[in-house]
């Protein structure tokens, strides 16, 4: 008996007695019809099982065997039911969780539904020019440096550049460092983060093809030899057009979508506060 009592006492055994019962109230009152009687049926059309066994190949790396394919359909219609099942028990109502999904969902579709037209040429032009910034190249520099200590004075600076102009192997000249001996075209960007805030600015200011500085960085002292600058530029279309399809295509399929959404919000009585009313609820 004391084992009886303290099992009727668990709050579980409590929750499974009343959701038993409520099913059972759920089914006196909603007897399920016949099935012939009913319109709500659930069809498993070919279009269906192809499906079911697409996604069967797609983690199985092979085509379901008839058994296997049977099993799938089974596992959809014992699905379906608990889905309507819990449809008519407005089981969804108030639950983040499933309103989130169902909204994914929907979104997703009318994302879908909002793919745009291939875009003429001139469309892709016109966009590219709206927004010119985004394709803008920047400007880069390509140099090499020998690095001379985190603090070195004039003289070796001196001695350093005297050497550097007499052909010695910059390899031989300065201090060891993990630095880059030399640097391909990179932009601002690159530059100053190998070396540091200020850099690339720094390095627009020399002459080319010939060592100059001292240039100071995050590390300490350099003497640089710029080889190339290439300044920012505007590539044409052509370059450029897979990116700026995509991007296009990104754009139209935003802009569409959000229209629908407009069109399908606008089709309901939506009563909301006001922002002066909003205002007023805030503590």
């Amino acid at each position: 008996m004391g084992v009886l009592k303290r099992v009727a006492g668990e709050p579980l055994v409590h929750f499974v007695l009343i959701g038993a019962a409520l099913f059972g109230l759920y089914g006196l009152l909603n007897p399920p019809a016949a099935t012939a009687d009913r319109e709500d049926a659930i069809v498993v059309s070919p279009a269906l099982v192809g499906e079911l066994a697409q996604r069967h190949a797609a983690v199985w790396q092979r085509a379901p065997s008839v058994e296997e394919l049977d099993g799938l359909i089974d596992s959809h219609v014992r699905q379906e039911v608990l889905v309507r099942e819990a449809e008519a028990l407005d089981l969804g109502a108030g639950d983040s969780v499933v309103r989130q999904r169902l909204a994914q969902k929907m979104a997703f579709l009318n994302d879908a539904a909002a793919t745009p037209p291939e875009p003429s040429d001139e469309d892709l032009e016109t966009f590219r020019a709206a927004h010119a910034e985004r394709y803008q190249e920047p400007a880069r520099i390509a140099f090499a440096q020998v690095y001379l200590g985190d603090n070195a004075d004039d003289e070796a600076v001196r001695d350093a550049r005297e050497r550097l102009d007499g052909g010695e192997d910059p390899a031989g000249v300065g201090v060891k460092s993990l630095l880059p001996a030399s640097v391909p075209l990179a932009s601002e960007a690159q530059v100053d983060g190998t070396f540091g805030r200020g850099m690339f600015a720094a390095l627009t200011d020399l002459p080319e093809g010939a060592w100059a500085g001292p240039v100071r960085s995050s590390f300490g002292v350099h003497l640089v030899e710029v080889g190339e600058v290439a300044p920012a530029r505007e590539p044409p279309l052509a370059e450029i057009r897979e990116q700026v399809l995509r991007d296009w295509t990104q754009a139209q399929t935003t802009a569409a979508a959000e229209a629908r959404l407009a069109q399908m919000v606008a089709a309901y009585d939506v009563r909301r506060p006001t922002r002066d009313e909003l205002a007023a609820m805030l503590p």
